[in-house]
C-alpha cells in the first residue's frame, strides 16, 4: 500500500478483494479506493465482505428511502436543509464524530464514498474536504504535550458511563464510557472512542459532569486540528473505509447556495457491524 500525501489513508486499488480491506484496517490503516464505480450496489458488494451493512438512517425514520440504496445514506443538499434542518446536510463544519456513535453493539466499519464533490474554489479548509484522523493520534498528541492532562482526560472518559440517543433515529443505545477497550487491542493507545458531533452540548444537556464534557470538547477539538493538518481532498469516486472504533471522521465547511443554485455535493455513507 502507498501512503496518501493529503491524508491519514492508505491506499488501494478498486478491484480489491473484501479481506483485503479488512487485513489492512486490522493492522491499523484507513483505506482510499480511488476511482470507485459511482454504484451503491458494487459499494454494498464489498462492504459485505466485512460484515452487515446497517439500515441507512432514512429507512429508520421514515418510508422514503431508496430500494436501490439500501444500506446506504445519501447525504446532499435540498432546500429544506438550507435552514440547517438536518445535520449532516448543513454547510457548517462537521466535528469529528463516529458513526452511530450512540448505538450498541458499536459498529464496526463506516464507509463513505464522494458522489460529487461540489463547488471547492473557495479557500483551503471552506471547500467540505473531509477530517479523517485515527484517534490514536489524538491520544499521542495529548499524551506528548501535557502527561498529566492526558491520564486525568484518559481517566475521566474511561471511567464515566454514558448514555444518549441520536436526534431522530431510535435504537439500542450503548452505556459504555466514551473511552472503552477493545478485545484485539495492540497497546494503551489502541481503544475505542465513540463520539457524537454535538456530544459535548448533549452531555451538559444530560447534566453528564461538566468535566466529561469539557474533556470530549478538547478531544474533538484538538482532533480536529490534527486532522486538518493532512485534510482529505476526496475526488469523485473516492471512497473511504476506516474502522469505526479507532477512526473519528468530520469535515469543513462549504457554500450552501449561489443565488438558487445549491452546491451538488453529495456523499454516500454507510456503517457496517
Amino acid at each position: 500500500m502507498q501512503a496518501v500525501r493529503d491524508g491519514w489513508l492508505h491506499r488501494m486499488d478498486a478491484g480489491v478483494a473484501p479481506a483485503q480491506v479488512k487485513e489492512a484496517i486490522r493492522g491499523g490503516a484507513g483505506i482510499l479506493i480511488p476511482n470507485f464505480p459511482l454504484d451503491s450496489k458494487l459499494m454494498l458488494s464489498l462492504l459485505r465482505g466485512l460484515g452487515e451493512p446497517l439500515a441507512e438512517y432514512s429507512r429508520l425514520i421514515s418510508d422514503e428511502a431508496d430500494a436501490d440504496k439500501t444500506g446506504v445514506n445519501v447525504v446532499k443538499l435540498r432546500a429544506i436543509d438550507q435552514t440547517g434542518d438536518r445535520t449532516h446536510h448543513r454547510a457548517g463544519e462537521l466535528r469529528l464524530h463516529t458513526a452511530r456513535s450512540w448505538a450498541y453493539p458499536r459498529p464496526r466499519y463506516f464507509a463513505m464514498l464522494m458522489v460529487e464533490p461540489g463547488w471547492r474554489d473557495s479557500q483551503a479548509g471552506f471547500n467540505g474536504e473531509s477530517l479523517i484522523v485515527p484517534w490514536r493520534a489524538v491520544l499521542q498528541r495529548i499524551r506528548d504535550a501535557d502527561p498529566i492532562k492526558f491520564d486525568r482526560l484518559f481517566s475521566v472518559l474511561s471511567e464515566t458511563p454514558v448514555s444518549f440517543h441520536a436526534d431522530r433515529v431510535r435504537e439500542a443505545v450503548s452505556d459504555q464510557p466514551i473511552i472503552y477497550s477493545l478485545p484485539d487491542a495492540r497497546d494503551p493507545f489502541d481503544v475505542g472512542i465513540r463520539v457524537k458531533q454535538d456530544l459535548p452540548a448533549v452531555l451538559r444537556r444530560l447534566a453528564v459532569t461538566e468535566e466529561v464534557a469539557a474533556a470530549v470538547e478538547y478531544l474533538q477539538t484538538l482532533g480536529g486540528e490534527i486532522a486538518r493538518e493532512k485534510l482529505a481532498v476526496l475526488e469523485r469516486g473516492s471512497l473511504i473505509i476506516v474502522d469505526n472504533n479507532r477512526w473519528a471522521h468530520g469535515r469543513c465547511a462549504f457554500e450552501v447556495a449561489r443565488g438558487d443554485l445549491l452546491n451538488p455535493r453529495e456523499v454516500w455513507s454507510a456503517t457496517v457491524s
